[in-house]
């Protein structure tokens, strides 16, 4: 398949409702990087949304604990539209595939 990021995954973690015990970042800093070192071409990215500030924090010295090729690999999602840019960033196709809550904006249907 030619389309970009096709035969590729993208992980998304949904934050949705994480409080302050909920924001260690350790689900990406062990996940990640075995995906990339055992199949390396297979991750496209990992999304995860909605971040905070506190969050953002701890993103950024965990980020230095991660080689380059993977820390380049996680997108932070941020803002009310954060889904919006998750269904933008995956395309139409991939977005179609997504679980009803995140192609859905605040009870409104997203478009497609």
């Amino acid at each position: 398949d030619d389309r970009p990021g096709a035969g590729k995954v993208a992980i998304v973690v949904d934050r949705t409702g994480a409080g302050l015990k909920n924001q260690d970042p350790k689900l990406l800093r062990y996940l990640l990087p075995g995906l990339v070192e055992h199949y390396p071409s297979a991750l496209r990215a990992a999304y995860v949304g909605p971040v905070n500030v506190v969050f953002y924090a701890i993103w950024t010295v965990a980020r230095a604990l991660l080689p380059r090729s993977v820390a380049g690999r996680v997108r932070l999602l941020a803002g009310s539209d954060w889904k919006a840019q998750l269904r933008d960033a995956l395309g139409p196709d991939a977005s179609a595939r997504l679980p009803a809550s995140l192609r859905d904006d605040d009870g409104r249907r997203a478009p497609r």
